[in-house]
């Protein structure tokens, strides 16, 4: 099972769970787009302050709907996604439920999160997520002729990088009934669920956590945290507190080469890590 970030959807995981299964030899995959996210993108409206827990219990939901029950193998979770796979580990743990043999956190960091604000400009960065909420929402661009119009007002008038416009519009599509492109995101439900995802704080669980006996045939389970070695946001208290835990249901692993987006910038590296490590 893999999940995406904030503002992505589960296509952004397609190419990956194709590799992974060549790579593998599993028989299925399955890829979750968040509420609020892709053709979930609807569902959450009206859910006061939705969250990374109510996203942990959609989870459940589809795991039973889709999966008869039955826990994944494998959960791959990037970034925002990641906090939602271990309150999902956690609340079924709680349940004394069956967690996932191996669970990988790709470039999520467990603690809460903050992005600095520019001191020149007094505002979040155009590239960072909270800059990127700010630009959706003030200059109001809810709907649009085309890809093309968008992608060049973010990237000449707000200044966000052309990767990072064209990753935001690759979920876009025209509604039935309408001539005009919408995001493949619901802005306020996405921003509720970002708002929490930072000031959710997963260390104490992790610091518990063992795995011991945990997965659904009685092995062993273990959580992987995979860092992008570009991404600036760890710093070394981050590296080291994750490091102490290793040797229980915890290890660490470094990418050294790659930014946030470790299964774009190297889907075949990172697939055969996961590959090496486990199953």
């Amino acid at each position: 099972m893999f999940l995406h970030g904030i503002l992505g959807t589960k296509r952004n995981w397609r190419t990956p769970a194709n590799v992974f299964l060549k790579k593998t030899g599993f028989a299925q995959a399955l890829t979750v787009d968040h509420r609020g996210h892709g053709g979930s993108r609807d569902y959450g409206r009206g859910v006061k302050g939705p969250t990374v827990a109510i996203c942990a219990e959609d989870l459940e939901s589809l795991v039973n709907q889709e999966l008869n029950g039955q826990v994944p193998d494998v959960l791959c979770a990037h970034s925002f996604g990641g906090k939602v796979a271990l309150a999902f580990i956690e609340a079924r743990l709680q349940r004394r439920a069956p967690i996932p043999q191996h669970t990988y956190i790709l470039d999520s960091l467990p603690g809460t999160y903050t992005e600095r604000i520019d001191s020149n400009t007094g505002k979040f960065p155009s590239n960072s997520v909270h800059g990127i909420f700010e630009t959706l929402e003030s200059d109001n661009l809810l709907s649009f002729p085309s890809t093309k119009v968008v992608i060049d007002v973010l990237v000449n008038k707000r200044g966000v990088p052309l990767p990072v416009a064209q990753w935001l519009t690759s979920g876009c599509f025209i509604p039935k009934g309408s001539d005009h492109f919408v995001w493949g995101f619901d802005l306020p439900v996405a921003r509720s669920l970002f708002n929490d995802f930072c000031e959710r704080d997963e260390w104490s669980f992790l610091k518990h956590f063992d795995g011991h006996g945990n997965s659904a045939d009685g092995s062993d389970a273990k959580i992987h945290f995979v860092r992008a070695g570009k991404n600036k946001m760890w710093t070394d208290k981050d590296v080291d507190a994750l490091k102490s835990l290793e040797g229980g249901g915890v290890s660490y692993h470094l990418m050294n080469h790659v930014g946030h987006w470790l299964h774009v910038d190297d889907c075949e590296g990172l697939i055969s890590l996961i590959a090496s490590v486990g199953p």
